[in-house]
């Protein structure tokens, strides 16, 4: 009997293990690490946590029974936990166990980021056993070994940002959280709410900078932009680099107002960021709302439009696609039935 519920349990981890490894994406790797530990360690609460350097709370994602909460506005945390966490945070510990009445609550750093650190938080209704601190020390070794394969494959080597290969995943998987949203709410206003907003950035004149100081110090620059957009923009929003001078990035905001603002912001940050060697630095953007009904390319071809209108017109200048529709500089793009060729 005892053979029998080893070899169970042999097979659930092996189980859990073989679905860890066989994500392709960053956000599956994290839904899986946190269905595998629910499941492994039983009556438990799983979770995860934003922190950024300040010890602000940015964002939270909790396994349920439907799937993954994520929370990045009201973060909903029991006080007692809170001053763990901070306790964690501010002396940067990489795991901690702390007793609250007959439950354990165990604080594990997942991954540190330049400005946001996320750990892992796992609650049970018991005191935490050997055994269990063993379970997890392992499944977070293989979480954080497959967690570097993945960043090594789609981080682009030199800034550090996604690369243009995890983007088409990326905006398929912002679609799908879209609808997901309009459908669970009959308020006309979801959508809008939970929106967001896909902006082709380029750099200007960024041939000339390579031209006069050569590649080295080019990459200097693109090292710095990185940096710059990583603390401009928000946690929630993605960034890529699709390759020399351009960059992408897929914004959560509100609505257009709200988003403007974001860019605006960043755009003027660059401006007036002093890079060695150059007098002043611009960039040119292009913004398209993102439909989920809308291919991703063509949203893409959108952006790109907005973006040659900016670079077109004094550059150092953002453009929305929809103000180019009214404007009649642009159009949709509409298809006819059997327009498109499957095979």
């Amino acid at each position: 009997m005892v053979q029998a519920t080893t070899t169970q349990n042999t097979h659930n981890i092996l189980e859990h293990i073989s679905g860890l490894t066989a994500q392709k994406d960053f956000e599956l790797l994290n839904f899986s690490l946190l269905k595998s530990l629910s499941a492994l360690l039983t009556k438990t609460r799983v979770q995860t946590l934003a922190v950024t350097q300040d010890c602000r709370f940015v964002k939270q994602v909790k396994y349920t029974s439907d799937g993954l909460d994520i929370n990045s506005n009201d973060i909903d945390l029991d006080e007692r936990v809170t001053k763990a966490i901070t306790k964690v945070h501010q002396a940067e510990l990489d795991n901690y166990i702390e007793r609250i009445g007959h439950q354990s609550l165990a604080i594990y750093v997942l991954t540190q980021e330049r400005t946001v650190t996320y750990y892992l938080l796992v609650a049970f209704p018991r005191a935490i056993t050997q055994a269990d601190s063993y379970l997890i020390a392992g499944v977070l070794e293989i979480y954080r070994n497959f967690s570097s394969l993945l960043a090594h494959s789609q981080t682009d080597e030199l800034t550090g940002l996604s690369n243009r290969k995890t983007f088409e995943s990326a905006i398929y998987r912002v679609c799908e959280l879209i609808r997901e949203h309009v459908s669970e709410s009959e308020d006309a206003t979801a959508q809008e709410n939970d929106g967001y907003w896909l902006c082709a950035i380029d750099i200007d004149h960024f041939k000339s900078v390579n031209d006069q100081f050569g590649h080295l110090f080019g990459d200097e620059v693109l090292v710095r932009f990185a940096q710059i957009m990583r603390t401009e923009f928000k946690i929630d929003d993605l960034l890529f680099r699709f390759g020399g001078e351009e960059f992408i990035a897929l914004v959560k905001a509100q609505d257009r107002q709200a988003v403007e603002v974001i860019l605006e912001r960043f755009r003027q940050t660059i401006e007036d960021t002093q890079f060695s060697k150059i007098d002043r630095l611009t960039i040119s953007l292009g913004v398209v709302a993102v439909d989920p009904n809308v291919f991703h390319m063509t949203l893409m071809d959108y952006a790109d439009q907005a973006l040659y209108y900016s670079k077109e017109n004094g550059r150092n200048r953002m453009t929305f696609f929809d103000d180019l529709v009214a404007q009649g500089h642009a159009r949709l793009e509409t298809f006819e039935e059997g327009e498109i060729d499957l095979f």
